[in-house]
C-alpha cells in the first residue's frame, strides 16, 4: 500500500444518478492510510467505470466493500465529485482506484 493511499471499508447504498455517473453512500466502518474524519462519504462513479459501479450495485448493505483512493486535490471547489471518487469534509478530493467486495 502506498503511503498516500486511503482504504475505506464499509457498507454502501445506491444514492442516485447524476448526468455523468452514479453516486453511492459509503458508510465507513474501517479506514487505513491518511486521516479522513468523514463517517459517510458520497462516492461518484463515472459512467465509464462500469466495473466499480457493478461491485457497488452487487453488494449493497449489509455487505462490506473495500475501496482504495489516492489524493487528487487539497482544495476542491465543489462538494460533489465530477470524477470517480469523493470529496471529504475538508474539501480534499480523492480518486477511486479500486473496489472489491469483502463479505458481510
Amino acid at each position: 500500500m502506498a503511503t498516500d493511499e486511503l482504504i475505506l471499508r464499509g457498507t454502501v447504498r445506491y444514492a442516485g444518478d447524476v448526468g455523468f455517473g452514479s453516486v453511492f453512500r459509503l458508510t465507513v466502518t474501517e479506514a487505513a492510510g491518511p486521516v479522513v474524519s468523514d463517517e459517510t462519504v458520497l462516492v461518484t462513479v463515472l459512467v465509464g467505470d462500469v466495473e466499480w459501479a457493478e461491485v457497488f450495485h452487487a453488494h449493497p448493505e449489509p455487505d462490506q466493500v473495500e475501496a482504495a483512493f489516492t489524493p487528487r486535490s487539497d482544495h476542491e471547489e465543489y462538494a460533489t465529485a465530477s470524477f470517480s471518487g469523493f470529496v471529504d469534509r475538508e474539501s480534499r478530493s480523492w480518486d477511486l482506484r479500486g473496489v472489491q467486495a469483502t463479505g458481510t
